[in-house]
């Protein structure tokens, strides 16, 4: 049973939450390729880079680096955005998105770390998060400071 650095368990809610939060890290399992396009996409800043020009710096065809791109706007770390041009053609402009990651601070202040219920709270038992008054609280406290 994973403990709480005072010895108690930690309740099965956060040891959940906090299994999302990896999953979704890790997600994105990244090669050579997947970490130099983050790079420069991320040097580029606010204006992105066009895919034909991505392409170039990394010197792979514009169809990898496009599968790239697809993998990192389904996970929400890029927006593709199509351009017009002069000549009616359009192309991919590709800007990186600094998405609000979960840090491990966002935690500070939780009620549940000096619950003295923590280790009979859970889903089913009469303790629990979801009919915890001090939690749903700071949620709400929390969630109105964003």
């Amino acid at each position: 049973m994973l403990r709480a650095s005072l010895g108690r368990p930690l309740s099965l809610l956060f040891v959940l939450t906090f299994q999302r939060f990896f999953i979704r890290r890790s997600r994105l399992l990244l090669d050579e390729m997947d970490t130099n396009t983050i790079a420069l996409l991320k040097e580029a800043g606010s204006r992105g880079l066009l895919l034909a020009e991505l392409a170039k710096q990394l010197d792979r065809p514009a169809a990898d680096v496009l599968k790239v791109v697809e993998s990192l706007s389904a996970n929400g770390y890029v927006k593709k955005v199509e351009e017009k041009q002069k000549k009616g053609d359009s192309v991919l402009r590709i800007v990186w998105h600094d998405k609000d990651e979960p840090k491990w601070d966002t935690l500070q202040g939780c009620p549940c770390f000096a619950c003295t219920e923590i280790d009979v709270c859970g889903a089913g038992q009469p303790t629990s998060p979801w009919s915890c008054d001090r939690l749903n609280t700071w949620i709400k406290d929390r969630t109105q400071q964003s």
